[in-house]
């Protein structure tokens, strides 16, 4: 079961390096503290998904679990305010229950 919780930040210039805008979170419910009826708001899932508990620094948590070649089970939700040639800074805190792999893939590329 892989648990996670998610932060995007948007970056700007100060001097020779760029800093996060404090507070700004870009992922909505990126903390997975708002539920309806057990499932996170504004988080869409495929697979074998659910909400536990406690999470890293919250509440709640989005779990998944998935085997073998079945890369089918997901969570993902909608960002609308990335702007064009702006650079973010894309942070989660994930735990694997035994030594593994996670693939992540954001804006159709993979980070391995």
């Amino acid at each position: 079961m892989l648990s996670t919780n998610c932060t995007i930040m948007q970056f700007r210039p100060q001097e020779k390096e760029f800093a996060a805008i404090e507070g700004q979170n870009l992922v909505p419910n990126g903390d997975i503290e708002i539920l309806d009826d057990g499932q996170p708001v504004r988080w869409n899932y495929q697979g074998k998904c659910s909400v536990g508990f406690p999470g890293f620094q919250s509440d709640y948590t989005l779990t998944m679990e998935a085997s073998g070649d079945d890369i089918s089970t997901k969570w993902e939700t909608q960002l609308n305010s990335i702007k064009p040639q702006t650079k973010y800074a894309i942070s989660f805190w994930y735990r694997l229950p035994e030594r593994g792999r996670m693939e992540v893939i954001l804006f159709g590329k993979s980070l391995e």
